[in-house]
């Protein structure tokens, strides 16, 4: 993500229709004073906030997102959906038998409440009743027994080796794998010896043999890909548009290398057995060298922590919750390189060298203390990158390190941001206004919205009707006039299908 001017949010002033409504409001009658302001500071961006009825998120005090969820009443302030305090009885029939039979877990049978087989099951924590998800809890679900629960995760995906060959360079290297009945997406991966070996992806065929990606005639191409590697990884995501259904039978690719080389080829195959409601992912932070913050002062860091937040919140707006955070500092050798990484092919090539013998699932996040290029804010290595996952090497996404501190929400949305293109998302609309992601539901700004006739779309130019406010739009805004929050259905559709997001 690159940008000339930098963005910084800021809070959107009240306005006189805001203040007028504010000044009406009185003592009100049995629902108490009336509530509205819009001093949230995601207010406005047409998605409530405020962890009232009907909100979307609760990441803001109640009342004060009102133009995105009307007034409300201090009588009608939301308690807090989930009590923790344990329940622990043994009135279950059939405590005491040796096997947990309260229902609250997959290794639990059904046949007594939640923590009435406190001997066999141990504590549980008391849930209220609900009728749907909304009576529940950020991050909790209303379960089949009318009781808000935590999520089981119900996905799976099985990783399958193809073959690992030598290859000659320049030569059409071809493959093909199997696709069983009922898959929702496979991330086929293509692995050359050495993070400086290139390979290029050609063509990718369907089992009509049909070409559903031709790297000569683009204009017929049926999915989206990035088709040179980065650090000498080539992922192809099968599925990265809702439009295409992915047939059962045979499929095949064709690739080339730029340097005879040994190849490993294999496919990640995920099921989902619904269309999800939520999942989570884990995100792993790696400190590289001359960052003013690594691994043993950022979780207590209050700019590094801002940051986080704002990463947190752009994917819970995604129904995805960033669930675990680890940090750690990269090998004296590897912090170094990656303090200044002096382009994308560099650094993802130092980047899988020093991430591939770490064994940590979900996405790698390095933190660099800046670009040699200078306007570069954050890199993704590959359009998906390659999936956390045992028996395959690692990569990952840098973020340049000084945005913490001169911006915490702006590096947090680079963070989202690049984390979005290693998950598989495309930019909604390219520089030059032609070329676009393939999600039907993104706006796209065509380039009659350079409005400055400059052959650039900026984000000003694209802003609400063409997808400038979207969070993978390709540029920042070049004034706080609006934020860049925006999720379409179809994208958290291409998210919810990568490997390491896990579904509920």
């Amino acid at each position: 993500m690159s940008t000339d001017d930098r963005h910084f949010p800021a809070i959107i002033a009240f306005g006189l229709w805001v203040l007028l409504v504010h000044a009406s409001c009185g003592l009100g009658d049995a629902q108490g004073p009336a509530l509205c302001e819009s001093t949230c500071l995601t207010a406005n961006d047409g998605v409530c906030d405020d962890g009232g009825a009907g909100a979307a998120f609760d990441n803001c005090e109640y009342g004060t997102d009102c133009n995105d969820c009307g007034e409300r009443f201090a009588g009608e302030a939301p308690t807090a959906p989930l009590s923790v305090a344990p329940v622990c009885d043994n009135t279950c029939p059939h405590a005491h038998d040796g096997v947990c039979n309260d229902g609250s877990g997959q290794q639990s049978f059904p046949l007594c409440s939640p923590g009435s087989d406190c001997a066999d099951c141990g504590p549980r924590e008391d849930i209220q009743a609900c009728e749907n998800d909304a009576d529940c809890g950020l991050w909790h679900i209303c379960g089949l027994k009318g009781r808000c629960q935590e999520p089981e995760f119900e996905d799976h995906t099985e990783h399958l080796p193809l073959f690992e060959r030598e290859v000659r360079a320049g030569d059409l290297t071809q493959a093909a794998f199997e696709l069983p009945a009922g898959v929702s997406s496979a991330f086929v991966v293509i692995e050359a010896a050495s993070s400086r070996d290139g390979l290029t992806l050609q063509r990718v065929f369907d089992p009509r043999d049909r070409f559903i990606f031709d790297a000569e005639a683009p204009e017929n191409d049926r999915i989206k890909v990035f088709p040179r590697e980065s650090g000498g990884q080539l992922v192809i995501y099968l599925h990265n548009t809702p439009d295409l259904t992915l047939l059962a039978g045979e499929y095949g690719l064709q690739f080339t290398t730029t340097w005879p080389t040994e190849v490993r080829a294999s496919v990640l195959v995920k099921r989902l057995p619904r269309e999800p409601r939520g999942a989570r992912l884990q995100v792993n932070l790696w400190f590289a060298d001359d960052t003013l913050v690594d691994a043993d002062n950022a979780p207590y860091d209050t700019n590094f922590q801002l940051a986080l937040r704002e990463l947190r919140s752009l994917y819970a707006r995604k129904r995805i919750n960033i669930h675990r955070v680890t940090y750690q500092n990269l090998a004296e050798g590897h912090a170094r390189a990656l303090s200044v990484p002096q382009g994308v092919d560099s650094m993802c090539a130092n980047m899988r060298d020093a991430l591939s013998e770490t064994t940590l699932p979900g996405v790698n996040l390095v933190i660099a203390s800046h670009f040699a290029s200078g306007g570069l804010l954050g890199a993704s290595c590959g359009i998906p990158g390659i999936p956390s996952w045992p028996g395959l090497s690692r990569s990952g996404v840098g973020v340049a390190g000084y945005l913490i501190f001169e911006d915490p929400q702006l590096a947090g949305h680079v963070m989202a941001h690049e984390m979005g293109h290693y998950l598989g998302l495309f930019h909604t609309t390219e520089l030059d206004g032609m070329n676009f992601d393939p999600i039907h539901d993104t706006p796209q700004c065509t380039i009659s919205y350079d409005t400055n006739f400059n052959g650039i779309l900026s984000a000003d130019e694209c802003a609400y009707r063409g997808g400038g406010d979207n969070t993978m739009f390709w540029t920042l805004p070049s004034s706080d006039a609006f934020t860049q929050k925006k999720t379409s259905p179809g994208q958290r559709h291409v998210l919810m299908r990568n490997p390491m997001v896990e579904t509920y």
